[in-house]
């Protein structure tokens, strides 16, 4: 689970570019790319940026989502419900073929109705 995490927080430092300006654009004022980066806790050290991330992730606090510029927690739980019963959907979908595959008298019957055609 460690490794999880590790993994999404580096994917940030990582992808080439510097993110800030991915935000703001390269035509940013140096003043503005400071001043965002203080606020996002990148002119940190690693070390510490880590410990936060984990800290708020175990408090249920997975940031800001920079596409939809909303709470990530928020953006998951307005799309949970068609999740959710995509899910079930498949679920029900898979547990009827699978329990008719699996159970020999249904085979049977199915077998006896298409020889009587």
């Amino acid at each position: 689970m460690a490794r999880y995490f590790l993994h999404r927080f580096l994917l940030i430092h990582i992808v080439p570019g510097d993110p800030v300006e991915q935000m703001l654009g390269e035509s940013a004022a140096p003043g503005q790319a400071a001043e965002l980066r203080h606020t996002l806790g990148l002119d940190r050290p690693l070390i510490v940026q880590y410990g936060k991330y984990l800290w708020q992730v175990a408090r249920g606090d997975f940031g800001q989502s920079f596409k939809f510029q909303a709470a990530v927690r928020r953006v998951i739980f307005e799309r949970y419900p068609a999740t959710l019963q995509l899910a079930l959907l498949a679920f029900n979908l898979l547990g009827d073929a699978w329990r008719d595959w699996l159970d020999p008298r249904t085979r049977s019957q199915m077998a006896a109705v298409e020889q009587s055609r």
